[in-house]
């Protein structure tokens, strides 16, 4: 299991990798979806890939594409 979440983690490192976080000073990420909220493991993962704290909201991971948008101040499309 552990494994699988790490080749997950490690897959999103390609549209995300954990220095883009550093130079912007993240140090909170914000998660969504039940993939996540269920698996423990995949927290722990992300955690430990990324070097960040981990905030898991209940929902829906478009609900987490949503929020990105909102705080972004910008539409889904990015015209806005």
């Amino acid at each position: 299991m552990r494994g699988i979440c790490q080749g997950i983690v490690t897959n999103l490192t390609d549209f995300m990798h954990p220095d883009d976080l550093k130079l912007r000073k993240i140090k909170t990420m914000i998660g969504t979806g039940s993939a996540l909220t269920r698996n423990p493991v995949l927290q722990e993962e992300l955690r430990r890939i990324y070097g960040v704290d981990l905030n898991i909201k209940t929902g829906d991971a478009a609900n987490g594409v949503a929020l990105y948008f909102v705080r972004k101040g910008r539409g889904p499309s990015g015209y806005n």
